[in-house]
């Protein structure tokens, strides 16, 4: 049988009552009121505490995994080399901690890209009051083509896990033979931009991997 949370306010208030108008003193006089409004207060606080739990902090895991040889999915063993005609399966997760319920679009991107190198100026100060300077290590995207693209609706608390696969086709890796090739994973909420970069996602994820036409 169904058990429902009930506050016996009128029994305390009974009791008050019997207590404060049959006191030993005036001194338990106040103690008894004092006590009576603090159950209350007590009482009205745990009530609104079940029946508006506090939303915790809002946000969406986003992650690839593979498969190892006892078909476990990890988040290792990634695929180094794409070649064409020959697909990589990977795992593409959404975990949704949002509070509400969230239409996801992934964005899968092939690109290309170079290295630069450049000088930033660090807000910090050294020790002689001047500002230092660092050299930084910037990937810089030169092409980008799209490889595949879905969209799932997942409730709040709940995951998606989608078996997906790497492929490009000849014209693909022809243009982008070669190493140091990033592959991007973007996930969007609701509508995704007319040019989807790391810029404009809601999260995003990449793999580097070497091209070739062929092994």
């Amino acid at each position: 049988e169904e058990e429902r949370f009930r506050v016996p306010y009128r029994e305390w208030l009974a009791s008050g009552r019997d207590e404060m108008f049959a006191p030993d003193s005036t001194a338990d006089t106040a103690l008894n009121v004092l006590l009576v409004v603090a159950i209350i207060m007590a009482t009205t606080s745990v009530v609104y505490a079940i029946a508006v739990p506090q939303q915790g902090e809002q946000f969406t895991e986003f992650y690839v995994l593979t498969e190892d040889e006892s078909d476990e999915l990890v988040a290792a063993n990634y695929p180094e080399e794409l070649v064409t005609g020959q697909p990589e399966p990977i795992h593409v997760g959404v975990g949704n901690t949002e509070y509400e319920t969230v239409e996801y679009t992934v964005v899968v991107q092939l690109q290309a890209v170079e290295f630069e190198e450049r000088r930033v100026r660090l807000t910090d100060q050294t020790e002689t009051g001047e500002q230092a300077n660092r050299t930084v290590t910037q990937a810089v995207v030169t092409d980008r083509t799209e490889v595949d693209r879905y969209s799932t609706t997942v409730a709040h608390n709940e995951s998606d896990i989608r078996n997906r696969s790497l492929a490009v086709d000849g014209e693909t890796a022809t243009a982008f033979e070669g190493s140091d090739r990033r592959v991007k994973f973007l996930l969007y909420r609701n509508e995704v931009p007319a040019q989807p970069t790391a810029d404009n996602a809601y999260r995003d994820l990449h793999l580097w991997v070497e091209v070739r036409t062929e092994r």
